[in-house]
């Protein structure tokens, strides 16, 4: 795994924009798509040990915990008799092969744009939480189709990623930001990333929280979130949308989308299902960071964007994968290492 990440980021520093890396790209969609096919249903701490115990359970009860289509898939690779890991292959394709239509859509670099998602760490993440990040992918198909005014498309994406994961809904939203001809302000944006990054941060400090008993809701002091109250690479993430927002276009629907993530995973600490919900707001930073490398020269400084673009992409790829959540998501001997010594 190693190698692959090292051919990876030499893949992204030598593809270009020409038709000759479409041979290329369907041979790392492939690879990513049978890696995430092919992982151990026995992995710890994550959703994928869980999934596997649905399996083969009654009908009805799969339909009490999982949407339409991943309950009718559980049925039909059950009831032919077929392995469990044929769910993960069918999920793992939705999910890549979205993303490649919609980065198509948006005609950007494909290769590059693929290897953004995999260094933010969204296809790590399909490793644990397998039908929401297959739903953000048709979803970003989904905002693609909204941003080139194909309103009907749009709609029955989203209603088809509802379908693998019910939270999808709450990209509806997206609609109210299509039109590119106005921007959030700048100072406006500033602000509204520090209020909710210190809103989010007041569950680190426990003891004043903790004296103020019955006041505040019993989750804001839950153990749980607080492991994500201060974490670099959500630092990273806010002062970087910053610098950004100052170096690239700002009435793109990608860059409002991307805003909206930010905030709610600043104050994932109210509840943790918020981290989950920012996914769907989050995934456009992949397009506005894509548009940054294809576009060198959006502003004054514009022709060091790529560089700071792939420097940010490895710190939070280095940070997730080493020291964040996704080490135990990713059990080798070198992450334990480093999250566990």
């Amino acid at each position: 795994m190693a190698l692959f990440w090292i051919i990876l980021g030499a893949l992204m520093l030598t593809s270009s924009v020409s038709k000759k890396q479409r041979y290329i790209v369907i041979f790392f969609s492939i690879v990513l798509i049978l890696l995430l096919g092919f992982r151990s249903v026995e992995m710890e701490k994550n959703d994928t040990e869980a999934y596997f115990e649905w399996f083969g359970y009654d009908s009805d009860l799969l339909f009490l915990q999982f949407e339409p289509f991943y309950a009718y898939l559980n049925i039909f690779v059950y009831e032919l008799g077929l392995p469990y890991e044929l769910i993960q292959l069918v999920m793992a394709s939705i999910t890549i092969g979205f993303l490649v239509l919609a980065f198509k859509k948006e005609n950007t670099n494909l290769l590059f744009s693929l290897s953004l998602y995999y260094f933010l760490c969204y296809y790590f993440r399909s490793y644990n939480i397998m039908r929401q990040m297959a739903a953000i992918s048709i979803v970003l198909y989904a905002y693609s189709c909204l941003r080139h005014k194909q309103t009907l498309k749009y709609i029955l994406l989203t209603l088809l990623a509802a379908l693998i994961h019910t939270t999808s809904l709450l990209t509806f939203v997206a609609f109210f930001f299509r039109k590119e001809k106005t921007s959030f302000n700048k100072l406006f944006v500033i602000i509204t990333l520090i209020v909710t990054f210190i809103l989010g941060a007041l569950n680190a400090f426990q003891p004043i929280i903790a004296s103020l008993g019955s006041i505040l809701p019993r989750y804001l002091v839950g153990e749980a979130t607080r492991t994500e109250t201060f974490s670099l690479s959500k630092l990273a993430m806010n002062v970087f949308f910053i610098f950004l927002y100052f170096n690239t276009n700002t009435k793109s629907i990608y860059t409002k989308l991307y805003f909206m993530g930010i905030c709610l995973i600043n104050i994932i600490t109210f509840h943790v299902d918020m981290m989950r919900i920012s996914y769907f707001f989050l995934i456009a930073e992949v397009m506005v960071l894509s548009e940054v490398v294809k576009c060198r020269r959006l502003s004054t400084n514009g022709q060091y964007m790529p560089i700071v673009t792939l420097a940010y992409s490895i710190f939070i790829f280095s940070y997730l994968v080493l020291w964040g959540d996704m080490s135990g998501v990713l059990e080798y001997e070198l992450v334990n290492f480093l999250h566990y010594k």
